[in-house]
């Protein structure tokens, strides 16, 4: 959730007239929107503004928790969303498509994996994006794992939280924030499933395969692949 403050500024008269001039556009009913508004586009090119949400053919997929997290993403900059799987998501699509977001359906008709599905997007995404499981909760501060992604320039940057009970940890290797080494079991940390990736990381998917295996062990021995550690709200649902 984004924490709202008030404060209390002083503005020059003709830059306050400008930005009273933005009320009553849209969804601009007050000053402080309008501000908040122009705030945001001062700092767009910090945000991201595509979000791949791989659904899969899970039974799990929890869709009020799923639409609470895009609504909770919208707020960091995402206006477009990718849903991938093998299941018929018309209905989800519309109550996404209801946050005044713009929706498109992938099909995956085969099981490909976690990078290969992700492959089916290659020609939606051009620039840095999201993606997220879908049968995650999770907040925390989202700018932060963008940031850290940007100046790092790295291939692929994954939010990582300590052990939680019944999740399996996997093995990853921390050198500041970069990780030295990835696989599966026997660590302290855990991958929650929450990404920035660069466009760059089409080179390193395989047509079917998954992050976990054939993916991250590769970007982590070549020095490509960060990790932003939080012990925020975070949560994997397995049923």
């Amino acid at each position: 959730m984004i924490m709202q403050e008030k404060i209390s500024i002083s503005i020059d008269e003709e830059l306050l007239n400008k930005v009273d001039s933005l009320i009553g556009n849209g969804m601009i009913k007050k000053r402080s929107q309008s501000i908040e508004y122009i705030l945001k586009k001062y700092f767009e090119k910090d945000f991201i503004s595509k979000l791949v949400v791989l659904v899969g053919g899970a039974a799990n997929t929890k869709t009020l928790q799923l639409i609470k997290n895009i609504k909770f993403l919208k707020d960091y900059g995402i206006n477009e969303v990718f849903l991938i799987s093998d299941k018929d998501l018309d209905e989800l699509k519309e109550k996404i498509e209801d946050l005044q977001l713009k929706v498109t359906l992938i099909k995956e008709t085969e099981p490909l994996g976690t990078a290969g599905a992700l492959r089916l997007c290659k020609n939606y995404l051009n620039k840095e994006f999201a993606l997220i499981f879908a049968n995650i909760e999770f907040e925390f501060d989202f700018l932060e794992l963008i940031n850290l992604h940007k100046i790092k320039k790295a291939v692929a940057t994954i939010g990582v939280t300590t052990i939680r009970e019944g999740v399996v940890a996997d093995n990853i290797i921390l050198e500041g924030n970069q990780i030295k080494f990835y696989g599966q079991g026997g660590g302290q940390l855990t991958n929650t499933g929450t990404y920035i990736f660069s466009p760059s990381i089409f080179e390193y998917l395989p047509e079917k395969g998954t992050f976990d295996k054939d993916v991250f062990p590769v970007l982590a021995k070549e020095g490509k692949l960060y990790a932003y550690l939080f012990t925020d709200i975070w949560k994997r649902y397995t049923e």
